[in-house]
């Protein structure tokens, strides 16, 4: 008995928070649809009675003139003869048939284009009452939908919360009548928007997702109804089933309401374990998916939500389950990442819009954000910070060299030597005295290619940033060889500036015929090694 009591108290709260307020929808837009056409045929009568009463009125016929010689000559034939009448009088005209020079019917500004030409004298009325309409129509078709919208929501869950507290559905009964719901509303805002209800039906939509979204959750975390891996497949199927009405539906808000459950589901299936490589791998699949939907729809925005969304789910789980001996996948899953958005980056410069321009920026972010938590996690593992320095010191100089101003590359060089310099001043032991040199070196030789480079391309003098890299690469190199050595091999100091000195000349004398003045800076750098030698 209790279970047909909550079946009938179901089947009463669909009809009227669903259904009714459906029905009580469409009727009311077939209303006003049936009024708008029959305004449209009352203006077009109106016009037409306009033009009958103005084809109606006809001037009076002039009198021809009377000659004054004739009427000398017969002054009976000035008088004129009286008009012959018909013995039987025409019948009255009947007072509806009276011609009115002004019609007492207004013509419908909404109309008035279509139906002839509009009174100049009422323009501006017909104006204002246009733009009052659409004021109207956007407070009652769009302010009144969302709080409609909410309303419902709101009373289905009260209606819930009582039944639940009354014990009239049991849990897999509010499960059922969850995914139930859900599906409905999905299906009916999809009907709507084949109808031409497109706003509706996207809003039934995104609001039945989150109806499943939630049914899936509490079938798993608050019933324990089916286990994480059931949970997380039916979450991953509802995503991927948004995103695919979402781009159906060429509807950015769904999209984005698709990116922020899918994120959403990890969280929502939760778990005490450690699932880095799976967590992390559908986290790559969400970021691909979002940039072919984002690159497919001209939606970039959709990529800095990713963006957003990534960075929250990589720190919610350092912050749980991180540990040093993660190092190396972690840094790889990173690496990822970094491409992934860089990847977006390009696609939103290519765009060339506006907000795209400002997707851009904020996805500069990325590759800076990604260096400072690379730092950060191999700065512990002596050879992989190193060797990392060297690869991010390629492909910096590979991307600026040709890209870039000056200025770009030489924060890229402080961006490396800075936290060089610091690691060498923290590891001062002999085992760190062989590879600290060879990053030093490598450093120092990708920027000096990559100036030679944009020495051999420039035929004009160099700017203030290039002279000012010359200067700071060369000092720099022999600032970190003696920081290294000054307490373990001072006596390699000295011959290591020596060849620092001659290679700088010989730098000058090769740039001397091409860039004299840049030849000058270099020579000025040999001279200032040479100083720091001798000292």
């Amino acid at each position: 008995m209790t279970i047909f009591f909550g079946l009938m108290a179901v089947l009463v709260w669909l009809l009227i928070t669903f259904v009714l307020p459906v029905l009580a929808f469409l009727r009311a837009s077939r209303a006003a649809s049936d009024s708008a056409a029959l305004r449209s045929r009352v203006a077009a009568l109106e016009a037409h009675l306009r033009d009958l009463s103005a084809a109606s009125v006809r001037p009076a016929a002039a009198t021809p003139p009377v000659d004054m010689a004739d009427m000398a000559a017969d002054p009976a034939a000035a008088t004129p003869a009286a008009p012959i009448q018909d013995a039987t009088p025409p019948p009255p005209l009947p007072v509806d048939s009276a011609p009115q020079l002004e019609p007492a019917l207004s013509v419908d500004p909404a109309s008035a284009t279509a139906a002839g030409p509009v009174d100049p004298g009422v323009t501006g009325e017909a104006r204002a009452e246009g733009d009052a309409r659409g004021l109207e129509e956007a407070i009652g078709g769009r302010l009144l939908l969302y709080v409609g919208t909410i309303v419902l929501v709101l009373g289905a869950a009260f209606f819930l919360k009582y039944a639940f507290d009354r014990e009239w559905i049991t849990e897999s009964m509010r499960v059922v009548l969850g995914g139930l719901v859900g599906m409905a509303l999905v299906v009916g805002g999809l009907r709507l928007g084949r109808a031409g209800y497109d706003a509706y039906g996207q809003v039934l939509t995104g609001g039945g997702l989150a109806v499943l979204y939630l049914a899936i959750y509490a079938a798993f975390g608050f019933y324990g109804l089916i286990g994480a891996g059931v949970a997380f497949a039916l979450l991953t199927m509802v995503t991927a089933g948004a995103a695919l009405l979402a781009d159906r539906q060429d509807s950015q808000p769904m999209a984005l309401m698709a990116i922020g459950g899918g994120f959403l589901t990890p969280f929502l299936v939760g778990g005490t374990t450690d699932s880095q490589t799976t967590l992390f791998s559908y986290v790559i699949l969400l970021v691909l998916g979002t940039l072919y939907l984002a690159g497919r729809r001209a939606w970039p925005w959709l990529n800095v939500f990713s963006y957003a969304l990534t960075i929250v789910t990589v720190a919610a789980w350092a912050d749980a389950f991180y540990a040093r001996s993660k190092y190396l996948r972690t840094e790889l899953f990173l690496t990822v990442f970094c491409a992934l958005f860089l990847l977006a980056l390009v696609q939103a410069r290519r765009l060339g819009t506006g907000g795209a321009r400002l997707v851009a920026l904020v996805l500069v972010s990325a590759p800076v954000l990604y260096h400072a938590v690379s730092l950060g996690i191999l700065a512990p593992h002596g050879v992989a910070f190193l060797v990392y320095l060297i690869a991010f010191t390629v492909v910096a100089v590979a991307w600026a060299a040709r890209r870039t101003a000056p200025e770009v590359r030489v924060l890229l060089w402080a961006a490396v030597t800075l936290p060089l310099l610091a690691w060498i001043d923290v590891h001062q032991s002999r085992q760190w005295i062989a590879p600290s040199l060879v990053t030093l070196g490598a450093v120092f030789a990708l920027h000096l290619l990559a100036q030679m480079d944009r020495l051999t391309r420039t035929e004009g003098d160099l700017g203030p940033s290039d002279l000012l890299l010359i200067h700071l690469n060369g000092l720099g190199l022999f600032l970190g060889v003696y920081e290294l050595l000054d307490r373990q091999a001072v006596d390699w100091v000295p011959t290591i500036g020596l060849v620092l000195v001659a290679l700088h000349a010989v730098l000058a004398w090769w740039l001397r015929p091409r860039h004299p003045h840049a030849a000058l800076h270099a020579l000025a750098v040999a001279f200032a090694l040479l100083a720091a030698t001798v000292g």
